[in-house]
């Protein structure tokens, strides 16, 4: 293996996804080019309804993806009760 096929190889399949949205059944010359690209198909009424979809899709992951309101909050509790705890060690029995 050459000293660069490795990279390469990596690269490559790192490589992001190829998608193919159709409303209908593809043509001879759309399949050859979808299978040779090793595409993912979606199917879709029209191009307003998939991109309608996506973007409610990309907004929920973006939404869900926030840290929760109160976690701040709790991480600030947390790391008070532990520097009270750590200060002031209670004798073992």
């Amino acid at each position: 293996m050459g000293q660069g096929a490795l990279p390469r190889r990596l690269a490559m399949s790192e490589s992001p996804a190829t998608y193919w949205a159709r409303r209908a059944h593809l043509n001879d010359q759309s399949r050859a080019l979808v299978l040779h690209r090793q595409a993912i198909e979606l199917e879709t009424d029209s191009a307003d309804a998939f991109f309608a979809t996506l973007e409610t899709k990309l907004d929920a992951i973006e939404r869900y993806s926030e840290p929760h309101p109160a976690s701040a909050k709790l991480a600030a509790i947390d790391f008070e009760w532990r520097g009270r705890r750590d200060s002031n060690p209670r004798p073992l029995p």
